[in-house]
């Protein structure tokens, strides 16, 4: 036997009013204040349920966490040193990179690709820029996810 400890009017949240503060599954009688509210409840109900004074309404079940495809790699946040590092270690400079940003045709589309190359602290393996830096530069996808990684392993 299951009972729910119903918020009632004394709570200074008037917005739980009615809700369900705890469920046990022992009788309270006897065992709690006086002016606490227990009734029996279905075993499945939940903190935070609803009790309109006959039944219970369990609030929304989260959504399930997404499933990680364990063939997908994980790449760490590069900061801008280990990014910049690792682009040094293929022969790669600042200047290589912003000559590649200087051939974007549109004017806004090359002054934000400008901005998040000069300006980003953090870098992530799945911002656009980068792959698009490095099919510019001739780097195939394999090659730059190992640098990334590389470059993740460098202080």
């Amino acid at each position: 036997m299951s009972f729910a400890r119903i918020i009632n009017a004394e709570t200074r949240q008037p917005a739980l009013i009615g809700m369900v503060a705890e469920v046990i599954e022992w009788d309270p009688e006897g065992r709690y204040p006086p002016d606490w509210i227990w009734v029996e409840c279905p075993p499945d109900t939940r903190q935070f349920a609803e009790y309109d004074g006959t039944a219970f309404v369990n609030p929304p079940t989260p959504d399930t966490p997404p499933v990680i495809d364990p063939s997908t790699p994980f790449f760490p946040t590069l900061t801008r040193k280990q990014l910049r590092n690792g682009l040094l270690s293929i022969g790669v400079t600042s200047a290589d990179v912003e000559a590649q940003i200087g051939t974007i045709a549109d004017a806004l589309e090359r002054e934000a690709a400008l901005i998040d190359w000069q300006d980003t602290q953090a870098y992530q393996r799945t911002n656009p820029l980068v792959n698009q830096i490095g099919v510019a530069m001739g780097l195939p996808e394999e090659q730059i996810d190992a640098l990334w990684m590389w470059a993740a392993g460098q202080s």
